[in-house]
């Protein structure tokens, strides 16, 4: 039987949205927006979040030549953006903050950089401390049995130690190039430290990590082996814990899942990983926000669910931690009116506390940044994918 956080979505809704989409604003009275623009280069894919010192707003992309450009926003309505950094021919996957400086988790984006997967570090100038190899080892192109090739991945930071978690494709002895999962250790200098694995779920999807104040956790969603909603935790000494594992149901043919990967927090309450899954209701059909959180101790909900609308359809879900609390924003589907996005408040337990509200995102918003204060802050954009100046609105949403 589903868990059902809250009866229904149906509050009072704002002008041009459905009646189940929104409730008042209590929300926007406590969020502070600063607009801004990128440099004058075409950009490549999302901008990153990480919360930088003093307030300020660590921000990586990608632009059209290849490189990785690292930039500190600062704090207020009207920020100064900075250059702190970049990294030429790499692809940029994630970026960490540590009270010192940054890291960053990065692939490489042509054929003038070995292949494979690289963690570098810097402090908060911009100078480099080191540039280590993520696993491994890599090929740029499968040509035997065994050959893998690194694809990208999400970095953890524990205060001693880093988590790379990445896709890999890897050739096996049918000729076939299938895709999974692998996860590296290194210590804070970039040194391996024991522990991890070089194939795990397959096919996996949308790999997350975080550190919940004692352990590595990963969460990812596979189609094939095992086919479902996976949760690994990890110590920083490199003992692997027993899985979490959810079982996708209604499953529809070889390789499909009903389930799709949000994202995956963690603090000293413990980790949450926010999911969309369409609860057996058909697989191109609706789909509904669920949570899953994992305690301290290692025990875990079972799945949470923020919706439950049969009417429309929920996609992008998001998560981060939000003061004591979470905060969960995403998008619906609800023809004919446009897409729109929303967000909630919610403990750990799983009970709403304020929302759902309508927020300003879209294509530009990728992930949530929370900020040593516990203030939530999100990028949104009116020019994705275009040529030229990038003008974006940072908002922070500030603890009530």
């Amino acid at each position: 039987m589903r868990h059902l956080i809250t009866a229904l979505i149906t509050i009072t809704a704002l002008e041009g949205l459905p009646a189940h989409g929104v409730s008042a604003a209590p929300l926007a009275k406590a969020m502070e927006v600063a607009t801004f623009t990128l440099p004058d280069k075409e950009i490549g894919g999302r901008v990153t979040l990480a919360a930088g010192p003093d307030g300020q707003t660590l921000l990586a992309w990608m632009d059209s030549g290849h490189t990785a450009q690292i930039a500190l926003l600062g704090a207020g309505s009207a920020p100064s953006l900075r250059v702190v950094t970049s990294l030429s021919n790499r692809r940029l996957n994630d970026v960490v903050a540590r009270p010192d400086g940054f890291a960053v988790l990065s692939g490489s984006a042509s054929e003038k950089s070995e292949p494979g997967g690289f963690l570098t570090s810097f402090d908060w100038s911009g100078r480099q401390l080191f540039d280590a190899r993520v696993g491994g080892p890599w090929t740029r192109q499968a040509k035997a049995v065994g050959d893998q090739q690194y694809w990208g991945g999400s970095l953890a930071w524990s205060g001693q130690a880093y988590a790379a978690y990445f896709n890999v494709l890897q050739l096996y002895g049918d000729g076939a190039v299938h895709q999974g999962d692998g996860l590296a250790l290194l210590d804070g200098q970039g040194r391996p430290i024991k522990g991890g694995w070089r194939w795990g779920v397959s096919h996996s999807f949308g790999v997350r990590s975080a550190f919940d104040g004692k352990r590595f956790v990963t969460a990812t969603v596979g189609d094939a082996n095992p086919r479902g909603l996976v949760i690994d935790r990890h110590a920083e000494t490199g003992a692997r814990e027993p899985r979490i594992f959810f079982p996708a149901t209604g499953v529809r043919g070889d390789n499909t899942v009903p389930v799709v990967m949000g994202e995956l927090v963690a603090a000293n309450q413990g980790a949450a990983v926010a999911f969309i899954d369409d609860d057996d209701r058909g697989f191109w059909g609706l789909h509904d926000v669920g949570l899953v959180v994992v305690r301290p101790d290692g025990t875990h909900s079972e799945k949470l669910w923020i919706t439950e609308t049969d009417e429309v359809n929920e996609r992008q879900a998001r998560l981060a931690v939000y003061g004591e609390n979470l905060f969960v924003t995403y998008a619906i589907d609800d023809k004919p009116h446009p897409t729109h996005f929303v967000g909630v408040v919610v403990d750990w337990q799983g009970h709403i506390i304020d929302g759902p509200e309508a927020l300003d995102m879209n294509r530009d918003t990728d992930r949530l940044v929370t900020y040593p204060n516990g203030d939530v802050g999100w990028l949104a954009g009116d020019n994705a994918g275009r040529k030229g100046p990038r003008t974006l609105r940072l908002y922070r949403l500030h603890v009530q």
